[in-house]
């Protein structure tokens, strides 16, 4: 099918394998595992299984200094889409609620620190290894303001 014709190119995969990425133990590059999602749950809800993953497993205060803080959540909004001749896009909205406003320096601390869970947020909630990731994009709010994020 060319892009030209008249139908909307598909923007979920019929595959129903996910990997949810995780940081390796130098912070320096993300392991893949793969899990299986039943296939009659919406999209909303694998990002949103995802979103309280990523909360459970990565973001719970592990350092000593943290013990007695609450752990940041990540999660989904909600997910925007339009279309255009051809194509359907999803934009998600993904809030990170960090009460104790640790995230910045624990999370994103430095280079390296922040590319990792950047790359961990990004990889897990939009699954590029699929032929049509499952999001377009992402807007991340910080404590449900805007958080700028400038690539170029």
């Amino acid at each position: 099918m060319s892009h030209s014709q008249s139908q909307i190119i598909p923007r979920w995969n019929t595959d129903d394998s996910f990997y949810l990425y995780t940081p390796d133990s130098n912070a320096e590059s993300l392991i893949a595992t793969k899990v299986t999602f039943n296939k009659e749950l919406t999209k909303e809800e694998i990002l949103d299984s995802v979103a309280s993953y990523l909360s459970i497993a990565y973001f719970i205060p592990k350092q000593e200094y943290y013990i007695d803080q609450q752990g940041m959540k990540v999660s989904l909004k909600e997910i925007h889409t339009f279309e255009i001749p051809n194509r359907k896009y999803s934009i998600a909205i993904v809030n990170i609620d960090d009460p104790d406003k640790i995230c910045m320096t624990t999370y994103f601390q430095g280079s390296t620190g922040g590319y990792v869970t950047f790359l961990m947020l990004v990889s897990n909630l939009m699954q590029p290894q699929f032929e049509y990731p499952l999001l377009d994009g992402i807007n991340f709010l910080y404590n449900n303001l805007e958080l700028k994020i400038w690539t170029i």
